[in-house]
């Protein structure tokens, strides 16, 4: 009647446990299955045998923090606003000397570039003076959450309303 072999008996990784742990036998089925070769001198490994040397064994901790991006762009962000707020000098002292020499800048102009190197000054001076979040005392969301608990607190012992 029907000459096809059943599936299990070709396979019998397939089977279902008995024990109704279909977790195990999907992870079962689903694990990578790399044949190991034996070690010959001169031998390519494959790319998965790399790849699974490479691999730790143990699952790596994950850190539950977020690179500080602060620290991490303070350094080059200061050196374009200084060197941003040295040519703004540059422009001020230049349209100064072309105005008083022939007349032929403007006072606009100057004030421009002076408001400019004013508000390039002032991120410089923000970015030096922000704190880092290394100190939770000191970031405004734990200062937000610490007055929010306190509030909370004071609101649970007032005697209730009748």
């Amino acid at each position: 009647m029907n000459q096809l072999p059943k599936a299990n008996t070709l396979h019998p990784e397939w089977d279902a446990p008995k024990d109704g742990d279909f977790a195990r036998y999907v992870e079962r089925l689903t694990a990578p299955h790399t044949v190991q070769l034996p070690e010959e001198p001169g031998r390519v490994l494959h790319a998965a045998e790399s790849l699974q040397r490479a691999r730790p064994r143990t699952a790596p901790a994950v850190s539950s923090e977020l690179p500080d991006l602060h620290s991490l762009f303070k350094a080059p962000l200061t050196g374009m606003l200084n060197f941003a707020q040295l040519g703004l000098m540059l422009v001020v002292l230049v349209q100064v000397a072309v105005l008083a020499l022939a007349g032929l800048g403007s006072f606009l102009g100057v004030a421009v570039a002076v408001v400019a190197w004013w508000v390039v000054g002032r991120w410089k001076r923000a970015l030096s003076s922000a704190h880092t979040p290394s100190s939770p005392s000191a970031s405004p969301l734990a200062t937000l959450q610490q007055q929010l608990q306190a509030l909370a607190q004071e609101k649970s012992k007032q005697p209730p309303r009748k």
